[in-house]
């Protein structure tokens, strides 16, 4: 971690029982050198059920 990029793909759902509607992908990158961490949903579509999964 303190020298190369960690790229992790994580796979998730809000509470909604309905999958398709709610299910969502994100990428997690850590850039320590460089003093970077990224979040972001893989596509646009993914941005709102990733939101609503977030606690509370």
């Amino acid at each position: 971690m303190d020298s190369e990029e960690i790229k992790i793909k994580i796979f998730g759902k809000d509470q909604n029982s309905d999958l398709d509607e709610n299910y969502y992908e994100s990428f997690f990158n850590l850039a320590l050198p460089n003093g970077f961490a990224f979040w972001n949903e893989k596509d646009l579509d993914y941005r709102e059920p990733l939101i609503r999964g977030l606690p509370e």
